[in-house]
């Protein structure tokens, strides 16, 4: 019946609607004022009933009104109604266990509000928000959009409005425990409220119940607080805002459960159980719920009595009126599925209709085609004659296009080799040029000044020349074994391993084939443990040591001031040769390049580019492998992996 009155009640909205929109074309002055002034009676009936179902729990009703609703307040641009009613929705959701459905609604509210720039809406949508987290236990969240909608409420809106977000934050912070923000909100409310008061001439009936709920929420706080006295005070301002109000008895049965639950914990059972008998007298006349809540207080203050068989009859009137709830809540869900197969076989109804001109449609439209087919079929047949040359010259098309695209790849790729060796091979020059002019250069220098006559020169002068003669001679050797080392770089053959050495071997002998010890700029140290010693591995010595003193000489030419460590590390099949320094590092992006030939980070280093090339080779046809660790900082890392 009641979905019947609704539907009526709808049915009536909707055609005044259309004829106020027929009105508004009609014309202006005291048409158009008409047309106003039943517009704002019109938005204030909607506005009412949306807020009947709401506070009756009538979810069908209300989903099916709230859009047209919503839809009437946007067409007269009535925004506060408008977010008002879709926050009602939102909260049937949430408090109806839909809680996907009312974030999904919340979240297009808010987006919603964010494209019309309505601070309104926007405080709206997070206070629905909040509640379906408090909803969640997720008080966090709860607290941020609760904050958010007191933010964003605007001060020309219903500021009414705005003392319901301070109660719903009030409820999550008071269940959350959190006094400290509680007190703060309390005192935010408090001034609000007192602003409210003296715009007003008066001390309305509506103050009172706004007053009314702040020494709810405040007494709530103090009693959690044990703040035994202060809570009694709270109660005693709560009955005087009470006494103002028309409509109390509700609210009356609230502070007589307020008060037996304070003389119980003050432990004034006398008090409690006077207080319990007004609260089951206020609260018989209520919903099922405020009395539930009533026989609950009386049955703990009579167990605390003592009184055992009057708490045992309190317990099952209890039990028997919470059955009748879940009751009445089965009646009214099957109601709603019977309401809801009516609309359906009303639709289906509806439906057959439509189909059944939908099919006197479709006979038309068929005999339509026949005639179409009929005057198409010819033209096909003659086209398809030509379409199948057509198909056929596009296919010795495509394949010759193919062939022109694969020779095009295989130009592009031989095209960009032939550009890659060009470039390999004149930076190749460039290093060759390089490396070679300086030592050149000062054995030139050195041979002049030695074979200038008369020149004299000391023992100390006669060494240093011997020295860096020396020294320059064997890099150019080293440079022209360097060259030797590049074929090396790209041979495929694997590198016999018959050695038997012990591991440690490996390493001291690199170190004295690099000479890094001797270097008077970095601090060299060398780790590894006594199992190294005595751990054979088989390999191929020479081999190995040359890998492993490219990599020493890296870390010492790019290191300017710091420290180099080698450390060996041994493991069930391999082991692992880690250089580290602390000089210029190696980007990561550039940790696969540095492994080819001639490539060099830096030019202002001396080098041909090409060790990490020879060394990565060597180690890879042993069966090894070397990479950089990118995780490392402080510089660069190189890891050397042998099997044992």
């Amino acid at each position: 019946m009641r979905r019947l009155v609704a539907g009526c009640w709808l049915l009536t909205v909707g055609c005044w609607l259309l004829l106020v929109s027929c009105g508004q074309r009609t014309g202006d002055g005291v048409a158009g004022k008409a047309v106003a002034e039943e517009t704002a009676d019109s938005a204030e009936v909607l506005m009412e009933r949306v807020d009947h179902y709401y506070k009756n729990v009538i979810h069908d009703s209300l989903a099916q009104l709230a859009p047209v609703a919503m839809d009437y307040f946007s067409r007269h641009d009535l925004w506060q109604q408008y977010y008002t009613t879709w926050c009602l929705l939102v909260n049937d959701l949430v408090w109806n266990g839909r809680m996907e459905e009312g974030f999904r609604e919340a979240r297009k509210m808010h987006h919603d509000a964010i494209g019309r720039h309505n601070s309104f809406g926007l405080s709206e949508a997070y206070t629905a928000m909040g509640i379906a987290y408090h909803f969640q236990n997720n008080d966090k969240q709860a607290f941020y959009c609760y904050q958010q909608a007191l933010k964003h409420y605007p001060a020309d809106a219903d500021q009414s409005v705005k003392l319901n977000i301070y109660s719903y934050y009030c409820q999550v912070l008071i269940d959350a425990r959190e006094f400290d923000e509680m007190e703060r909100v309390l005192a935010e409310w408090g001034g609000f409220l007192n602003r409210m008061a003296s715009d007003k001439d008066d001390d309305s009936e509506g103050m009172a119940h706004k007053y009314f709920r702040f020494h709810r929420e405040s007494y709530k706080l103090c009693y959690a607080q044990k703040k035994y006295k202060q809570a009694s005070e709270e109660l005693d301002r709560m009955q005087h805002f009470l006494d103002q109000e028309n409509d109390r008895e509700l609210y009356e049965a609230q502070v007589a459960g307020f008060r037996t639950q304070l003389a119980m914990a003050q432990r004034d059972y006398n008090a409690a159980m006077t207080w319990s008998d007004i609260e089951i007298d206020l609260s018989r006349q209520q919903d099922f719920n405020t009395f539930l809540n009533a026989l609950r207080h009386r049955t703990e203050v009579l167990q605390t009595l003592g009184r055992y068989e009057e708490a045992l009859i309190a317990y099952r009137t209890y039990d028997r009126q919470k059955d009748s709830i879940i009751k009445a809540d089965s009646r009214q869900q099957l109601n709603e599925l019977n309401k809801r197969f009516e609309v359906d076989e009303l639709k289906a109804q509806q439906e057959r209709t439509q189909l059944e001109h939908d099919r006197e449609q479709l006979q038309l439209v068929l005999a339509m085609a026949v005639m179409v087919v009929a005057g198409l079929l010819f033209f096909i047949v003659w086209r398809h004659r030509a379409s199948k040359r057509l198909r056929r010259a596009h296919r010795l098309l495509e394949q010759s296009n193919a062939e022109l695209q694969q020779s095009y790849t295989q130009l592009k790729v031989a095209n960009a080799r032939a550009e890659e060796s060009s470039k390999m091979k004149t930076n190749f020059i460039q290093q060759i040029s390089h490396e070679i002019r300086t030592p050149l250069n000062i054995l030139s220098g050195f041979t002049q000044i030695v074979t200038t006559p008369g020149m004299e020169l000391d023992d100390e002068e006669r060494a240093d020349i011997n020295r860096q003669i020396t020294e320059n001679t064997n890099r150019i050797t080293g440079l022209v074994n360097r060259m030797l080392e590049l074929s090396e770089a790209n041979s495929q053959a694997v590198i016999l391993c018959n050695d038997e050495v012990p591991v440690s071997l490996i390493a001291v002998r690199a170190i004295e084939d690099s000479g890094i010890e001797r270097a008077l700029h970095i601090q060299f140290s060398l780790e590894m443990g006594p199992e190294a010693d005595a751990t054979q591995m088989k390999t191929n010595q020479r081999q190995a040591a040359r890998a492993l003193v490219q990599l020493l000489d890296n870390a010492r030419k790019f290191t300017k001031q710091g420290t180099v460590r080698l450390l060996v590390s041994i493991g069930q099949a391999d082991v692992c040769f880690t250089v580290e320094d602390t000089g210029i590092g190696v980007p990561v992006y550039e940790a696969e390049r540095i492994f080819g030939e001639f490539v060099q980070l830096d030019e202002y280093y001396d080098g041909t580019g090409i060790g990490l090339a020879v060394a990565r080779s060597i180690a890879r046809r042993m069966g090894g492998d070397i990479v950089l660790d990118t995780s490392y900082q402080q510089g660069a890392r190189f890891v050397m992996t042998l099997p044992r």
